[in-house]
């Protein structure tokens, strides 16, 4: 699930120039900040069925319950809007170069992924603060 706060996030689209502003959709969150939990990788998988993008560690989007060390994924199912909404963040992602391709159907974390990562925890970490919600 998307932190409180930082669903529809803007970011600075700097791989795209500085004038190209994009609104992060809260699915991108999502993926962005599970693969940093997860070490920076994510696997997509396109078969004749449907669509999948899996990582390994902690939980990667709210469907399954694996925990940390498991493959967890999402995409995969009868859920064919969820599928294409999952898919399209996935794609900004990629669009904007917060993840990069590093193999055929593997891709990493970039630079400025991290950063971006970084910056949405931050926000989150002083709305948390500033509503007197720290743990």
């Amino acid at each position: 699930m998307t932190p409180k706060g930082l669903a529809g996030t803007n970011f600075p689209a700097s791989t795209q120039g500085a004038e190209s502003r994009e609104q992060l959709l809260p699915e991108a969150v999502e993926v962005l900040l599970a693969g940093v939990r997860n070490g920076g990788r994510l696997i997509e998988i396109k078969y004749d069925g449907g669509w999948v993008l899996q990582c390994v560690g902690d939980v990667c989007i709210p469907q399954g319950s694996a925990g940390r060390g498991q493959i967890t994924q999402f995409g995969n199912g009868a859920d064919h809007r969820k599928q294409a909404l999952y898919r399209k963040a996935f794609e900004q992602l990629v669009k904007t170069g917060l993840i990069e391709r590093a193999d055929e159907n593997l891709f990493d974390v970039s630079h400025d992924g991290y950063l971006q990562a970084d910056q949405l925890l931050a926000a989150e970490q002083l709305r948390l603060v500033q509503s007197g919600a720290t743990s």
